[in-house]
């Protein structure tokens, strides 16, 4: 049957709490026309039918007259509160199974142990958020229709069961078929009778056999010949009853080798409830002849009701192991839920988990702390050395978990890779059963069973049964988690308060003292025997005592500095107490005055470091941004997408051999200024300058969402102003350099780099070697972009052109990638124009010179 709810979890096949019959009906009663209207547009959206009523005494009348599947009823109301309509519904035993939410802004714990007698499912409080209503929605209904579900269950066995009694007192499956064949052959004189049953694939699941002179019994495997060329295989293709009156002249019947005993005649029956056959029923007599037409007539109406009782049979040994199952989920849940301790609770999840689904081997894998790979964190009936080389990425669970599937199934791991398949083959582990750990919509890792030589048979029902499991095993995690954080957080309060160097004390409304921690006792060199029970003004500094004295007088809390005559400067929180006096807690502050001082002076000195490292890098406009906004610049480690620059000089090898230093260095820095003042006009971000090379960064450390333009436009800038530069060093003799450009877009790490006495701001990654490698391509006056680049700009950029060259091997690449040529289509003339004025005679030259 299939679900009609309107919420999409609740559209699952999986779901086994299904109402299949109409969308939930929803009353929302609030004297807010538009906080109800407001209820109402959320439920609506996600598909349930919504009533409206806007008091108690329409809410009462309205589920008289319709009852809905749920109330969300808001507390405050004229005449008929909340809590007044809950009470009723509640106590009437139409009404009472109705779940009620009640929608309140009372916060106080009264109210709620007032709504909790009233007879309350659940509580929102208002202001609400609509994705916790919707789920409470939803779990409430789920928790209506499971009971509905089991209840009509119930209601269908126990009139099953009645009608089961005109055959038989029995329910068990094997002792009604043993009735049956038993009665039917004293019933039909037969020699043999004997009933075969079906799963509802047709396969045959019992025989059990009833001969003359001897009690029922279950027979062996039902030959497979039997339904596919005899007797039975012509019942299953007709489904009606059929007459062998000589068995020896009918070629539908025949004889097997584990026949012992002659047959003469057969009459067979197939067993039908509706149009489903779930079984056969046959007798044999060993007499040609000997049944007739009156016997098939008597077999059947025995058949038709073996039919009802072997039904009933199954249903309820379906019911007995839906018990069973329901009791070992209790067992179970109620067993990890009990386990707070982490790593004993990991090992139980498996072991339950085992027991449930009589599995030979398991594991639960959980996120590691990237959350990008499954580890093994619990294991059974698996080898060390899987365990230990087991390493799942959680991407290659995009597809077996699409569309919040919360388990799937690997019939054979040899055709169906995941993880380490291969390291399982070898341990005889063929198949998968595998169950998310979802809890609050986060996923948390798998729980997997495994089946040893042969697949591992999950039914629906057991599917069902392990996800629940799975649920309850998710939250019982995340509660371990939480306590144990909660406890190592405890214990650190613990500490804190334990070694705390905070005077505390407490005086009672007559102004003496009650309480001193230790602290107190030696900051004021009190005495817990002989200053309690004193007035403060014998122990504690007048200005202290003045404090608690305008405590008293203005009944308010008070947080003020005072300065005693020692010259100690103290903090001093005082509060009213009802019914006690007054709390203070006073710090002697005495050593942060000073120290404020000398952070003032580190902070100025901090921010003075600060620019001087980022004005190595970028603007002097973006300086004043990291000063303003980013102070944790330096400590930032992070991954991020960035677009990677990189220049080259050619001929530089050539030049710094061949010139005087002072020449050298002159050429070098007038190329750098040229350049970074280029990348700076941009926003981009200097990373390196090494000898000749200068390295770039876009999108780091700044979001930048158009960095591959900005990119391309400083390259085409660098190459214009280099243009410039080198008409200019061509008139001095032997300055004949080049420059090249390589850009690649991708992933990098950004942070500060090296020693703790030298350290820098700088990027590393994938993206830093390829656009280092592309720069080695280029040629003076060329910008080598790769394919990743060409994909930031869409394929395109105005005012650019993009020149494929042919794939190239990269060093660390495994294949040859795709690079291109990038131009500046207004000034592609004039780069042309001067590459072939610098070209040498006989061909296009490769440059000026190279490393």
């Amino acid at each position: 049957m299939g679900s009609t709810y309107p919420d999409r979890e609740m559209q699952t096949p999986r779901d086994a709490y299904n109402n299949g019959a109409k969308t939930p009906t929803i009353l929302v009663v609030d004297d807010s026309v538009p906080s109800a209207h407001l209820v109402r547009m959320y439920l609506e959206h996600v598909g349930y039918e919504v009533v409206l009523a806007h008091d108690g005494e329409e809410a009462l009348k309205q589920v008289a007259a319709h009852p809905p599947d749920l109330i969300v009823l808001d507390v405050m109301m004229p005449r008929l509160d909340g809590f007044a309509v809950c009470e009723r519904l509640k106590a009437g035993p139409a009404t009472w199974y109705i779940p009620i939410v009640l929608l309140t802004a009372l916060n106080d714990s009264r109210d709620r142990i007032r709504g909790i007698e009233a007879g309350a499912d659940d509580f929102l409080t208002k202001p609400f958020n609509r994705e916790e209503l919707l789920a409470r929605v939803r779990s409430l209904l789920r928790l209506k229709f499971a009971r509905d579900a089991l209840q009509t269950e119930r209601n269908r066995l126990a009139l099953l069961y009645g009608i089961s009694q005109g055959i038989n007192s029995e329910l068990a499956l094997d002792e009604v078929l043993g009735k049956i064949v038993d009665q039917s052959r004293r019933a039909l004189q037969a020699s043999m009778c004997s009933i075969i049953t079906f799963d509802d694939r047709q396969k045959a699941t019992r025989q059990i056999i009833s001969r003359e002179g001897g009690s029922p019994a279950v027979a062996g495997r039902v030959r497979a010949a039997i339904f596919e060329e005899g007797l039975g295989a012509w019942i299953v293709e007709h489904r009606r009853s059929t007459l062998v009156r000589d068995a020896s002249q009918d070629r539908r019947w025949l004889v097997l080798p584990s026949d012992t005993e002659p047959v003469g005649s057969v009459i067979a029956a197939p067993l039908l409830v509706g149009h489903e056959l779930i079984g056969v029923l046959l007798a044999t007599h060993t007499q040609p002849g000997f049944y007739d037409e009156g016997h098939l007539t008597l077999l059947n109406s025995i058949a038709a009701q073996a039919a009802v009782a072997v039904r009933n049979a199954q249903l309820y040994e379906l019911e007995q192991q839906r018990r069973q199952d329901l009791e070992r989920l209790q067992a179970t849940g109620a067993a990890i839920s009990a386990e707070l301790n982490w790593e004993s609770l990991v090992r139980l999840i498996v072991h339950q988990a085992l027991h449930l689904l009589d599995a030979p081997a398991g594991s639960l894998m959980l996120l590691d702390e990237t959350e990008s790979y499954l580890v093994v964190k619990a294991w059974q009936g698996l080898s060390e050395r899987y365990v230990r080389r087991e390493r799942l990425a959680v991407r290659q669970l995009e597809q077996v978990l699409a569309d919040a599937q919360r388990s799937f199934c690997i019939a054979d791991l040899g055709e169906q890779q995941l993880g380490r398949s291969d390291l399982l083959l070898r341990e005889g582990i063929r198949s998968q059963f595998s169950l998310a750990l979802v809890a609050s919509g986060q996923f948390l890792g798998l729980l997997n069973l495994y089946g040893q030589g042969q697949e591992l048979q999950v039914s629906p029902a057991k599917a069902r049964l392990a996800e629940t499991f799975a649920q309850q095993a998710a939250i019982a995690l995340v509660n371990a988690r939480l306590l144990e954080h909660t406890r190592e957080e405890r214990g650190k309060l613990s500490a804190v308060l334990a070694s705390t160097t905070d005077a505390v004390l407490v005086v009672d409304e007559a102004g003496s003292l009650i309480l001193a921690n230790p602290a107190a006792e030696r900051t004021f060199g009190l005495k817990a025997t002989s200053s309690i029970g004193q007035p403060l003004s014998r122990h504690l500094p007048p200005q202290l005592v003045k404090v608690f004295d305008r405590m008293g007088a203005e009944g308010q809390p008070l947080a003020v500095e005072v300065r005693t005559e020692q010259g100690r400067d103290l903090y001093v929180s005082v509060s009213p107490v009802a019914g006690v006096g007054g709390v203070a807690v006073v710090q002697d502050i005495t050593p942060l005055k000073e120290l404020a001082a000398m952070r003032l002076r580190s902070e100025q000195e901090q921010r003075r470091y600060i620019r001087e490292m980022f004005e190595r890098y970028v603007g002097p406009e973006l300086v004043d941004r990291i000063l303003a906004q980013e102070t944790g610049m330096l400590q930032r480690r992070e991954r991020r997408d960035a677009v990677v620059l990189f220049t080259d000089l050619r001929g530089f090898t050539h030049m710094t051999s061949s010139l005087p230093a002072h020449t050298v260095i002159e050429v070098l820095n007038e190329f750098f200024t040229e350049m970074v003042e280029i990348v700076h006009s941009h926003q981009g971000t200097v990373f390196d300058l090494a000898g000749d090379e200068l390295m770039v960064g876009f999108n780091a450390p700044f979001e930048q969402q158009d960095a591959a333009e900005r990119a391309l436009h400083v390259a085409g800038d660098m190459q214009d102003a280099f243009g410039r530069l080198r008409d200019r060093w061509q008139e001095e003799p032997g300055v004949e350099v080049g420059l090249g450009v390589g850009l690649d877009q991708g992933s990098v790490v950004m942070g500060s780099i090296g020693a703790p006495r030298h350290m820098n701001f700088g990027l590393v990654g994938d993206a830093v070697n390829t656009a280092h490698r592309l720069v080695d391509m280029a040629q003076h006056g060329e910008i080598i972009v790769s394919k990743a680049m060409l994909a930031a700009v869409g394929g395109r950029l105005n005012g650019w052109r993009f020149e494929a060259l042919p794939d190239t091997e990269l060093k660390g690449k495994e294949a040859p990638e795709q690079v291109y040529r990038a131009y500046r289509i207004a000034r592609a003339a004039t780069a042309a124009s001067r590459e072939a004025r610098d070209a040498p005679a006989g061909g296009r030259r490769r440059g000026p010179g190279s490393r």
